[in-house]
């Protein structure tokens, strides 16, 4: 028998820095993934409702979902699931494919949909982009980083590089260390070439702890922006600015919205989120019979549709719901069955958290200086006022035209270089 403990909040249940719905969702992640450390036949676990001969009874549980039914006979004691978790919360177990990351995609020529594999200058999300060394993925969006306020690309660690954590075992596939990887946009399957498409170099990442042993909250990763050429909106989706939202902004059933290289924009067809909090073992090689190649993942977002709504290539992409009429961003597409119908999303709160970014408004983001006239993103900026800020400035003229613009920067005599954003 499985024991926590847990505070109840007006019907939240609190524990470990993470809110629940109720206690089989609570279990689904603090204890059915002791259980799935311990077997790699435990593919995903979430609050459901318990079927008996083919019939929902309606009853919630936690449901496992393992790769092939195996009678208990032949399992050892410590593999068997209970039929009942801490607090008497029932179980059940279904059969369930295995979860795959699906970031690259494989094939000879572009397998992109028109128009997200063609290269973009400006830079938004939506689009193909990936490391140099690597076929094809999804740029989710331009954040800021929240350490030094300059802008950046989001999107998947295994978008670039796959850097795996080196305190825990070593994949059949990755990186010790992505940081400075070059990376291109559209991405190499794509048409993408160093250095003519290079936009940025990986930044920072959040290591993957491979091997099922610990618990990951997020695959994610951003690269610097080192064009001066970037707008906050995702494509097919709208011109932005496009800001985060958490799990309590939205509720399960909420219609989802993404934009990405392989698929392009959905819907069609019309996906939900299923659950808010899922455990899942997601495997990033070819061999997923060995552990190396397993990173367990708790806490995650499944998006449920009727059919194909993600496909390799379209990791990286941002995952949105309608919240008061607006469209927000719950995190970014990581991973998926091999139908495309279930997808796993990294939630935002740990974007903001553990990879330390923010979402832009679209302002524009210069090194401190006092010029009368700026330049960011292609557009030229009047200078009215010296705010102080390290790493912003004020203004209240936008010059469309570069012959106008340049005009401006060498009449002005307070402007001897010209600042771009980062």
């Amino acid at each position: 028998m499985y024991k926590y403990d847990h505070k109840k909040i007006k019907g939240k249940i609190f524990s470990r820095g993470h809110i629940y719905d109720s206690v089989e969702e609570q279990a689904a992640n603090e204890l059915a993934i002791e259980l799935m450390k311990k077997d790699i036949n435990i593919v995903i676990a979430f609050a459901g409702t318990k079927k008996e001969n083919g019939v929902d009874t309606g009853k919630p549980c936690v449901v496992f979902g393992v790769r092939k039914k195996i009678e208990k006979s032949n399992l050892p004691n410590e593999l068997i699931i209970p039929k009942t978790l801490s607090e008497d919360i029932l179980t059940d177990v279904i059969e369930h494919p295995v979860i795959k990351a699906i970031g690259t995609c494989t094939g000879g020529t572009s397998t992109a949909c028109p128009p997200h594999g063609d290269k973009y200058r400006p830079l938004m999300g939506g689009i193909s982009s990936i490391n140099a060394g690597s076929t094809a993925g999804t740029l989710a969006c331009i954040v800021k980083d929240s350490t030094d306020n300059t802008l950046v690309g989001l999107t998947c660690n295994h978008c670039l590089g796959q850097q795996y954590d080196t305190g825990y075992p070593t994949p059949d596939e990755g990186t010790s260390n992505a940081i400075g990887y070059n990376v291109l946009q559209p991405s190499p399957r794509d048409g993408g070439q160093y250095p003519l498409d290079m936009y940025g170099t990986v930044k920072r990442i959040t290591p993957i702890k491979f091997g099922n042993s610990t618990e990951n909250y997020s695959d994610s990763g951003i690269v610097t922006v080192e064009i001066d050429d970037a707008i906050p909106g995702i494509l097919e989706i709208g011109t932005g600015p496009f800001l985060f939202t958490d799990k309590s902004y939205y509720n399960v059933g909420a219609e989802t919205y993404k934009s990405g290289r392989t698929t392009g924009i959905t819907p069609p067809p019309i996906a939900t989120v299923t659950n808010k909090n899922v455990s899942l073992s997601v495997c990033y090689a070819d061999d997923c019979y060995s552990s190396n190649n397993l990173a367990l993942f708790s806490n995650q977002i499944q998006i449920s549709a009727p059919s194909r709504w993600s496909k390799g290539g379209d990791s990286g992409s941002a995952v949105l719901v309608e919240v008061d009429g607006e469209k927000k961003i719950i995190g970014i597409l990581f991973a998926g069955s091999s139908d495309g119908i279930d997808t796993f999303v990294s939630p935002s709160e740990y974007l903001v958290s553990i990879l330390q970014v923010e979402a832009w408004n679209g302002d524009i983001v210069v090194d401190h200086n006092t010029a009368s006239f700026i330049s960011s993103n292609r557009i030229c900026y009047e200078l009215v006022e010296d705010t102080g800020d390290p790493k912003t400035s004020t203004v209240d003229e936008v010059f469309n035209s570069c012959e106008e613009c340049a005009n401006n920067i060498l009449s002005s005599s307070s402007s001897s270089e010209m600042p771009s954003s980062d």
